[in-house]
């Protein structure tokens, strides 16, 4: 499911760009005959109105392509703690989490995806300002647009991982918050190479299953600030604590 997502936010981050160079390549400033110049340096032949409109044409594929994908990774997460509650007790109706109870969790998840469409902007804006300086062709300039498409990939992805991921977290917690269950959950961490400092320290740590996981302190990791997350990839956390963060588990104690 990472790796779906993640290849998603690649094919889409690069549809938006080649379509951003394709208006590129159409666009032309016209400069009336005996139209005065500053310094005789002509204008660049391409103006950067004509990609200005990538930040919607992103918001547009957000929508259509990438949010549906999402809230299946939210819904798909909570199917599977129903299932597994509604086998261990079958003779208790559970309700099941709905497209409706998640709009909240994936309207702000929906934000953070939006915000790609800044990073993609940003580079091709600064890429075209280069091209306009050397007093490149349109040919070239609509090159750097494609050529910031693949810049722009490496932060995409990590947003991408970071929100599948924490969507699934999420979607879990929540559907057995929904069911009523109540108990504790503890913090599995993954202990290898790539765990956090502070994620090692929380390993075992139990609290109620409503409750906030302690990440962080004075006296963990040389960090002075602590941060409190539901779960594993909590987006209400600070991003230090769940970029790129390779989720692991919280084991539930949660009798009905």
């Amino acid at each position: 499911r990472e790796e779906d997502f993640a290849a998603l936010v690649d094919s889409t981050v690069l549809a938006v760009s080649r379509k951003a160079s394709r208006a590129l390549a159409a666009d032309r400033v016209v400069v009336a005959a005996g139209a005065p110049t500053i310094e005789a340096v002509p204008p660049p032949p391409v103006s950067l109105g004509a990609v200005a409109g990538v930040t919607g044409m992103w918001n547009g594929a957000v929508t259509a392509e990438l949010m549906p994908a999402l809230t299946d990774a939210y819904l798909q997460a909570a199917g599977v703690i129903w299932t597994g509650a509604s086998d261990a007790f079958p003779d208790v109706a559970l309700p099941m989490i709905s497209d409706s109870f998640a709009e909240d969790y994936l309207a702000r998840a929906k934000n953070r995806l939006v915000n790609i469409g800044d990073v993609v902007w940003q580079n091709i804006r600064e890429q075209l300002l280069v091209g306009f300086g050397l007093g490149e062709s349109t040919t070239k300039l609509a090159q750097r647009v494609v050529d910031a498409g693949h810049v722009s990939l490496a932060r995409a992805n990590v947003i991408a991982r970071t929100e599948v991921n924490a969507a699934a977290s999420m979607g879990g917690f929540q559907q057995v918050m929904l069911m009523g269950m109540t108990g504790t959950k503890e913090w599995l961490d993954t202990s290898d190479e790539r765990t956090r400092c502070t994620h090692r320290a929380a390993g075992g740590q139990t609290v109620p299953l409503g409750g906030r996981f302690r990440l962080g302190g004075e006296l963990e990791c040389g960090k002075f600030v602590t941060s409190f997350l539901l779960v594993p990839g909590d987006p209400t956390a600070p991003i230090g604590e769940t970029i790129q963060c390779v989720i692991g588990s919280t084991e539930i104690d949660a009798p009905i």
